[in-house]
């Protein structure tokens, strides 16, 4: 039981730093994020550039560190649990 509880552990905290680094390794997490629209003014002709907000959700590191935390030490105290729970079974 602990080392599946483990290995669940480790592969979830590998999943979860995986999808941070390729969403983009923000440190804060963002709701919205700014894009810049290119809009065209029909009197003049010329193009204007508006910043707009953007309702998108980027995992940050300040959900994803407390968690990966928590799973890396259910991930080590599992492991320990199981190797304590082997040499116990050895010696009987």
């Amino acid at each position: 039981m602990w080392k599946i509880l483990a290995i669940i552990a480790i592969v979830t905290e590998i999943g979860l730093l995986s999808f941070w680094v390729f969403s983009g390794a923000e440190m804060l997490t963002k709701t919205q994020v700014p894009e810049t629209i290119t809009k065209k003014d029909e009197l003049f002709g010329t193009e204007i550039q508006e910043t707009v907000l953007k309702d998108k959700f980027v995992l940050g590191l300040d959900y994803t560190g407390p968690a990966v935390l928590v799973l890396g030490t259910i991930g080590v105290l599992s492991i320990f649990f199981h190797r304590k729970e082997q040499k116990k079974s050895l010696q009987n």
